[in-house]
């Protein structure tokens, strides 16, 4: 197994004696805090120096509906993200999801519609909300049948799916990309309906105004599905859009010549040149006849190396299972890097003995050179193995060679032990971790 250079200071040169740890090498304990989203525990919490979690916002706070029991309904509580906000507020940015589980499904119309919102780090006091959304100014290609006179309104009598789409539905990850005293613009990964939107939200309003929106009437995009994390930023000039698809569709001629379906996922590139997004690359690049995808990935962001070198990394959820999708088994990371405009897979991360991810969700920097791993423990509750989080040192890995496409004989992976690990941290503090990031104090 080929093992990732570290970088740890002098005192980790020493070997650890403790006969309870697997790592070979004794980490520094991770300063600063932490940020987490707890999916199925209605909240984001943030932990102290020490790792122990020293306050919770659960969201009924802001939401009436979400009381914190799997009962009817409950809220899911989606990546939460800490930013200091136009006017030098510090503010903390989350998205939930109510779902009515009283019938054990989540297919009727107003499961899982969601909102945005943020609150003041310190007072919790709200700042503003995003609500409703208004499509108007794309026209009838939103797939939405707005009112003109009133496109913040969902319209009456609409199916399940036309009513879904003029809406949030459970949307992911969120990117603020601007911010004026006129209000932010960002973009939303609208997960349920496999789209990327971009949105403006004027000061003091709660109803966005969609500017842009990526998905299935874009070329290259026809097979994706539920789209969950997403990076946003500019490469000379160009904006580029960074999103991890949990999955694909097995209907059509198309779907059939590449063996897509359930838990077949990609990591893709989307470029703005003229006003219009394309496709610039996907990972793993597209084979006809063959699978040539990721399984189940999720949290994907662009870190650096040990060597300070630009990579994406991500949660490849369950990517060294024995199967295709499910709810747990054990996950990686991945990790790429960009050359000549292609991507090239430099290997996964693949966590030993105590400390395998059952379920990897989320991959971020701290601010020590390292890197910190959330493991969901499962997809969803509820869930036998816990949910934590782990911190690595920055790897430095050379090109496998090997496409990095899974299969269920890993034939074209190269599984790479991370080195020392520090943690769990928030393990038994969460139901099902989604999101987690450093944050300085």
């Amino acid at each position: 197994m080929r093992g990732a250079r570290l970088r740890y200071p002098v005192l980790l040169a020493l070997l650890a004696c403790d006969p309870n740890t697997d790592s070979a090498l004794a980490p520094a304990p991770l300063g600063g805090r932490l940020l987490a989203s707890d999916l199925a525990g209605n909240q984001w919490l943030t932990t102290g120096t020490d790792g122990a979690v020293d306050s919770r916002y659960t969201l009924d706070a802001i939401d009436s509906r979400c009381q914190g029991k799997k009962i009817d309904p409950y809220c899911l509580a989606f990546q939460a993200q800490r930013r200091a906000a136009h006017d030098g507020a510090d503010e903390v940015v989350f998205t939930w999801s109510i779902l009515d589980s009283s019938d054990g499904s989540d297919d009727q119309a107003t499961d899982l519609i969601g909102q945005f919102a943020a609150v003041d780090f310190a007072s919790r006091e709200q700042r503003w909300l995003l609500s409703a959304l208004d499509f108007s100014q794309l026209g009838r290609d939103a797939g939405c049948p707005f009112d003109p006179a009133d496109p913040c309104t969902v319209p009456g009598g609409l199916d399940t799916a036309a009513y879904w789409r003029c809406q949030l539905h459970m949307p992911h990850d969120i990117v603020i990309a601007s911010e004026s005293e006129a209000g932010w613009r960002g973009w939303i990964a609208d997960t349920r309906n496999t789209r990327l939107l971009e949105v403006e939200l004027p000061r003091g309003e709660t109803c966005g105004v969609v500017r842009a929106l990526v998905g299935e009437n874009d070329a290259d995009w026809s097979l994706y599905e539920s789209p969950n994390a997403l990076a946003h930023g500019e490469r000379d000039g160009v904006p580029f859009l960074l999103v991890s698809l949990k999955s694909t569709h097995a209907e059509g001629e198309e779907a059939a010549a590449q063996l897509a379906g359930a838990g077949k996922g990609k990591i893709a590139w989307w470029e703005e040149r003229d006003g219009r997004w394309t496709q610039a690359w996907e990972f793993p690049p597209e084979v006809q006849g063959a699978e040539s995808f990721v399984n189940t990935p999720h949290g994907v962001q662009l870190l650096h190396d040990a060597d300070g070198n630009e990579v994406i990394a991500f949660a490849h959820s369950l990517g060294a299972h024995d199967e295709w999708s499910g709810v747990t088994g054990e996950g990686t990371v991945g990790v790429i890097r960009v050359v000549d405009g292609a991507a090239e897979y430099l290997g996964d991360l693949r966590f030993p003995g105590k400390f395998a991810l059952g379920f990897s969700r989320d991959v971020s920097e701290t601010g020590d050179g390292r890197w910190i791993v959330a493991d969901s423990g499962c997809l969803s509750d509820p869930c036998d193995r816990p949910a934590r989080s782990w911190v690595i040192d920055a790897p430095s890995l050379s090109p496998s060679g090997k496409s990095g496409a899974y299969s269920v004989d890993h034939a074209q992976q190269d599984f790479v032990d991370p080195g020392a690990i520090d943690g769990p941290y928030l393990e038994g503090e969460a139901s099902v971790l989604y999101s987690v990031e450093w944050m300085a104090e």
